[in-house]
């Protein structure tokens, strides 16, 4: 939304907004109560979200947690924890071009240059399962599109 308001103040400079340009705030409006309840209990959800994703990830290959032969968990979870509040900021604000130029670019050169996309391409593929089985449809719908431009940036 962010982004969707910056571009319309620019083009609209001294002159009132079209009625098909006020649709992008009455659309937001309509969904901002949904919106809210997502980002709610997206937050409630976060520490046994997180906590499931690695467990299963530990089971399934413990590898994703190293690097050179450290253990890099704590880092794992830090960057993982910093991309779920960024998704769910975006699911608010309905805005995943911010979110994308605000921080995922920037996190997809920090996993590249680690070698980390791997690990991010099954945690958050994990993500959206576990986020599925714990949300309603209606919240899985309003939550994916931002997931989904998080797997498809943080696996490139």
């Amino acid at each position: 939304m962010i982004s969707r308001i910056s571009i319309l103040v620019r083009e609209t400079e001294g002159r009132y907004l079209y009625d098909s340009e006020l649709s992008v705030y009455t659309r937001y409006l309509s969904e901002l109560k949904a919106r809210i309840a997502v980002y709610q209990k997206l937050q409630a959800l976060e520490t046994e979200v997180i906590a499931e994703i690695e467990g299963k990830l530990r089971h399934q290959d413990s590898s994703l947690f190293l690097y050179g032969g450290e253990d890099v968990s704590s880092k794992w979870k830090r960057d993982t924890l910093l991309t779920y509040r960024a998704m769910a900021k975006a699911v608010l604000l309905d805005d995943v071009d911010y979110l994308k130029q605000s921080f995922l670019l920037w996190m997809q050169t920090m996993m590249r240059a680690f070698g980390a996309l791997r690990s991010c391409a099954e945690t958050y593929m994990l993500m959206g399962t576990v986020l599925r089985r714990r949300l309603s449809s209606p919240e899985v719908a309003i939550l994916m599109p931002v997931l989904q431009v998080i797997q498809q940036t943080l696996a490139e």
